[in-house]
C-alpha cells in the first residue's frame, strides 16, 4: 500500500476560503484588507468543533481541531461546565474527528495518522482517562468518523479515514478485519482531499453483512458491505462539485449529503434515495441554506436526521445559523433556521435516543421541544 503524502492539517472551511481569495473573491464581503501593523503571521491553533456525539441518555461529547475531548452533562439551563476535557488527538493530525461509543463506558476516538484512542469511564465520565492506542497502518490516515454496525449477531466498528480507506474492527479485541479503498480520481475538490468524513448504517443484508454508506472529500457516496469490504455501488453528490462532502446522514432509504455551495447557483443540502439490496444511489433533491445571498461560499458543516418518523433534519452552516427542515415524498422542505450566538468556522450536531439536541462550534448549544413539524403561522 502506497503511502499517502498528507498535506498541512488545515481546516477545509479555510482551504475554500483561500481557494477563492486566490481567485480574486473577496471572502467575507468587506471584511478582508492588508494589516496596518507589522506583526508577522506565525502559527494558529482552531478550536472548532469537529466532532458530537452523545455518549449516553444524559451525556454528550465534543471534539475539537486542536485534539482536545470534551464531555458534557445535558441540561436545559444557560450555563455548562465540561466533566473532563482532555488531550485526546495529535491536532497535526486533524485533531478529534471521530468519537464512536462502542459499548458501556467506552469511547474509541481519533488518535494519531496511524492510531485510534480507547476511553474508558470508570465510575462516571468524570473519571474517563485513555486505555490503549489501537494502531494501524499509517497509510490510511487519521480516523475521521466512525459507526458501530451489527453483522450476522455479532458487531463492528467501521472507521473511516483521511486517505479515503474505510476499516472494520472487531469490537471484542478491536483486531482490524476490513480494509477498503474507496478513493475516486481525480477528488471533485481543488485541494487532492480524499478523507471519509462521515459513516453511516443502512441496512442488514440477506448474508448476514452490514451495509454502510459513506461521504467522502473526493465527492463521492459509497455503499459498501461490512465485513467483506465489497462496494456495491458508488456516485459523486454532483458532478459539477467544486467541494467535497462535509457530512452524511441516514434515514431509512433517505441519505442527506452536506457540503460547501460555491457560487449563488450551487447548492449545500442533496438529497438521494438509496437501495441497500442493488447498490443504487439516485438524486432525487437539492436546496441551498443560504441567509445572505452575496456569500461567495456557505459550508454546511453538518446535517443529521432529529426523527426519523418524520424525516426532520438539521444542518449547521456558516453563516453561524442551524437550519431545521423535513424530507417528504422525495423533496427537501426547509422550515426556517436559528441564529447562533457565535459564527463558526467549523460546527458539529449530535442528537440523542430521546430527541435532545446539541450544536457545537466554538460555544456549545443546547435545544430542547424539538419539533417534528414545520411550525405553523402566527
Amino acid at each position: 500500500m502506497a503511502q499517502r503524502q498528507r498535506a498541512a492539517a488545515v481546516p477545509p472551511v479555510l482551504l475554500s476560503r483561500q481557494a477563492l481569495a486566490d481567485a480574486g473573491v473577496e471572502f467575507p464581503p468587506g471584511a478582508t484588507g492588508p494589516s496596518t501593523i507589522p506583526l508577522t503571521p506565525g502559527g494558529s491553533t482552531y478550536t472548532m468543533a469537529q466532532a458530537a456525539q452523545f455518549v449516553d441518555g444524559d451525556h454528550f461529547a465534543i471534539g475539537r481541531w486542536d485534539g482536545s475531548l470534551g464531555v458534557f452533562t445535558y441540561e436545559a439551563s444557560a450555563t455548562q461546565g465540561p466533566l473532563i476535557s482532555a488531550a485526546a488527538a495529535n491536532p497535526e493530525s486533524e485533531g478529534v474527528q471521530m468519537i464512536t461509543v462502542i459499548g458501556q463506558g467506552l469511547l474509541v476516538t481519533s488518535g494519531t495518522d496511524s492510531a485510534m484512542t480507547l476511553w474508558k469511564a470508570d465510575g462516571g465520565w468524570d473519571q474517563m482517562s485513555p486505555v490503549t492506542q489501537i494502531a494501524y497502518d499509517g497509510a490510511f490516515g487519521a480516523a475521521n468518523c466512525g459507526a458501530v454496525v451489527s453483522v450476522g449477531g455479532g458487531s463492528r466498528l467501521v472507521v473511516g479515514h483521511a486517505n479515503g480507506y474505510l476499516t472494520a474492527w472487531t469490537l471484542s479485541g478491536l483486531e482490524q478485519c476490513m480494509e477498503a479503498d474507496l478513493r475516486h480520481e481525480p477528488p471533485l475538490n481543488p485541494y487532492g482531499l480524499v478523507n471519509i468524513r462521515s459513516v453511516q448504517y443502512v441496512a442488514g443484508a440477506d448474508d448476514g453483512e452490514a451495509v454502510v454508506a459513506t461521504g467522502g472529500e473526493d465527492g463521492y457516496i459509497c455503499l459498501v458491505k461490512v465485513p467483506t469490504g465489497t462496494i456495491l455501488g458508488a456516485a459523486p453528490y454532483n458532478p459539477r462539485a467544486q467541494r467535497g462532502i462535509n457530512s452524511i446522514a441516514v434515514d431509512g432509504t433517505s441519505l442527506l449529503v452536506a457540503n460547501c455551495s460555491v457560487g449563488s447557483a450551487d447548492s449545500n443540502l442533496w438529497l438521494f434515495e438509496i437501495d441497500a439490496d442493488t447498490g443504487s444511489i439516485t438524486y432525487q433533491d437539492n436546496t441551498n441554506l443560504k441567509v445572505d445571498p452575496a456569500r461567495p461560499q456557505v459550508f454546511n458543516f453538518a446535517t443529521v436526521f432529529s426523527d426519523a418518523a418524520s424525516g426532520t433534519w438539521l444542518a449547521s452552516t456558516e453563516e453561524g445559523v442551524v437550519w431545521m427542515g423535513s424530507v417528504v415524498s422525495g423533496q427537501l422542505h426547509g422550515w426556517g433556521y436559528t441564529t447562533l450566538a457565535s459564527p463558526p468556522l467549523g460546527s458539529a450536531i449530535a442528537v440523542s435516543p430521546g430527541g435532545q439536541v446539541v450544536v457545537a462550534n466554538y460555544d456549545l448549544f443546547e435545544f430542547t421541544d424539538v419539533p417534528t413539524s414545520a411550525p405553523q403561522p402566527g
